[in-house]
């Protein structure tokens, strides 16, 4: 009987290890604040934009900050949010009033999608890198080396669906009367 080995693993996702864009933070603090101005956007944007797509644990914070104020229908204002972001585990140096958010007219829709493309590019990039450290090892048998291959792009493709997945309702365009509807004429008359 051959060697039972254990069950493939997906490697672990190495994202945010990465030193932070500049234009990465810019990005995610414009989004923050036009959610923030916008909070009825809220519950579309949460349904394709996690928190760990975000780099920066502040910007992480704020965002659960918001979608749990926006859950129980609590105002959204510099003050409840610095509150409810200290109730999250922000230490109070690390957070202060002036540093929440600043009112704006963006759409919050504009920025969700760069900020899922770049949390894709991350995402590719993390499994590149994992990919290349299975096939290093050259004693994973090729089954658990493809099975651990199919882990490993997992989060990518979970990824990907949200990105693509529009973050707005699609407006239901009718094109005209359907076959039903013409024969329903047809016998009326």
């Amino acid at each position: 009987m051959g060697h039972h080995w254990p069950p493939p693993r997906p490697p672990a996702r190495t994202h945010h290890t990465r030193r932070q864009s500049p234009t990465q933070q810019d990005d995610e603090a414009h989004f923050l604040d036009s959610l923030a101005s916008h909070p009825q956007h809220i519950p579309a944007v949460t349904r394709r934009l996690h928190p760990d797509d975000l780099t920066n644990p502040r910007h992480q914070l704020l965002y659960r900050s918001l979608a749990a104020l926006h859950h129980c229908s609590e105002p959204i204002d510099p003050l409840t949010l610095a509150w409810e972001a200290r109730h999250h585990g922000a230490p109070a140096h690390h957070l202060t009033i002036d540093h929440i958010t600043t009112p704006t007219t963006d759409d919050p829709h504009q920025r969700d999608d760069r900020l899922l493309q770049a949390a894709f590019q991350r995402a590719a990039s993390d499994v590149a890198h994992a990919i290349k450290a299975l096939t290093a090892d050259s004693t994973f048998p090729e089954g658990a080396l493809i099975a651990a291959m199919e882990l490993a792009f997992q989060p990518l493709i979970q990824l990907h669906h949200r990105w693509r997945t529009p973050s707005r309702p699609v407006q239901q365009l009718r094109a005209g009367p359907t076959v039903s509807e013409r024969g329903m004429r047809g016998q009326a008359a």
